[in-house]
């Protein structure tokens, strides 16, 4: 049985024990993989706040909604929430409010027709962490170093409309925005992220040893990849070594190129999948502590900084209110599994020096 499930059944019990008076939200979306976007949106109006601003130290449930943006581009958005499922739920607002938006741009899957809809755990995890996620549908995939590809143009619109149009828009941050991609994804992220100079980025498996000419962003960056993986989808030492600023670098042992969703829902993988069978939990783990080092929602508590950059979590006393929501928050990053295998570096430049080192994260 899936533990996701477990948790989710878990985490009602637990609500209702309290009397908060809100049932669970899960880490994870269904098992069964969506084949089409849901049509809806969240209800109007917005949840009280639970008296914090969510984050990886603090997490509430998530909610997502799908949008038409413009006619025939679609998008999915992810954000906070403390409602009971997870389609179309209230979103969070009051005293939690403010959150950082993150732009999620996915790979080139063709077999897919909805690609964009397989990826539901990374944002997730990110919406919990008091982020809200912009997951656009990305259609006929341009050379990623043309900045005037519909591809591009595609990207740049949902983030705009996010910030414009969306009817939640004054729940963001006006300045502060992530930016993420995978494989192909990745590299239109860079391109957006050169434009729109984001606080900070992530590439999960880009082709920067065979697209080395797509210029990187300056700020914080945070680059996975798998040893299982073609050579081309990892960062080769010579750009890691010439990359000056806030970095870290996270390896998987064994991980192939589509292991960032579950392999029961992944058509993609061709059948390849790690022996972890984790990876995708382990990615989104350790990427939603890396953003939310340097951004994070309004009122968690969370200051630039605050988490180190070996990126290991300080240590809280959660409220017996929090620990409602964080049951098996994080765990991944706990269990003992010998399939998995996962190694962070970093470099940060701090006033009089740089930090800089490597650990096993498991």
């Amino acid at each position: 049985m899936d533990r996701s499930l477990v948790t989710r059944r878990q985490l009602i019990r637990n609500v209702l024990a309290t009397g908060i008076g809100v049932a669970a939200g899960a880490g994870v979306l269904s098992a069964c993989r969506p084949l089409a976007p849901n049509t809806c949106t969240p209800p109007q109006g917005e949840d009280p706040g639970v008296g914090w601003g969510p984050s990886v130290l603090a997490p509430v449930f998530y909610g997502f909604a799908d949008y038409e943006f413009a006619p025939g581009q679609a998008v999915r958005m992810f954000y906070p929430s403390i409602q009971s499922r997870a389609t179309c739920a209230r979103i969070l607002g009051g005293t939690a409010a403010r959150y950082p938006l993150v732009l999620f741009l996915h790979g080139d899957c063709s077999r897919e027709v909805n690609h964009y809809l397989q990826w539901s755990h990374l944002p997730s995890i990110l919406a919990r962490a008091g982020f809200v996620v912009a997951v656009p549908k990305l259609e006929s995939f341009a050379h990623p170093t043309n900045p005037g590809s519909s591809t591009y143009a595609r990207a740049a619109a949902v983030l705009n409309w996010a910030r414009t149009s969306w009817d939640y828009r004054h729940l963001l941050f006006s300045s502060v925005t992530g930016v993420m991609g995978h494989s192909f994804g990745s590299l239109h992220a860079q391109q957006i992220a050169k434009d729109t100079n984001p606080t900070a980025f992530v590439c999960l498996s880009g082709q920067q040893a065979e697209f080395n000419t797509v210029p990187l962003p300056t700020c914080p960056k945070m680059f996975v990849f798998g040893t299982g993986e073609s050579p081309v989808f990892r960062l080769p030492d010579s750009v890691w070594n010439s990359l000056t600023g806030h970095k870290h670098r996270l390896v998987l042992a064994g991980l192939h190129h589509w292991d960032y969703a579950p392999f029961t829902t992944n058509t993609c993988a061709d059948g390849l999948a790690s022996q972890c069978g984790q990876y995708h939990r382990i990615a989104a783990d350790m990427v939603a502590i890396f953003f939310s080092r340097y951004m994070s929602s309004e009122h968690s508590g969370i200051l630039t900084d605050f988490i180190p950059a070996n990126l290991v979590l300080p240590s809280v006393i959660p409220t017996p209110q929090q620990e409602t929501f964080a049951d098996d928050w994080l765990f991944s990053l706990s269990e003992n599994n010998p399939d998995c295998s996962a190694t962070l570096s970093w470099s940060v430049p701090f006033p009089g020096g740089v930090s800089q080192g490597d650990r096993e994260v498991l």
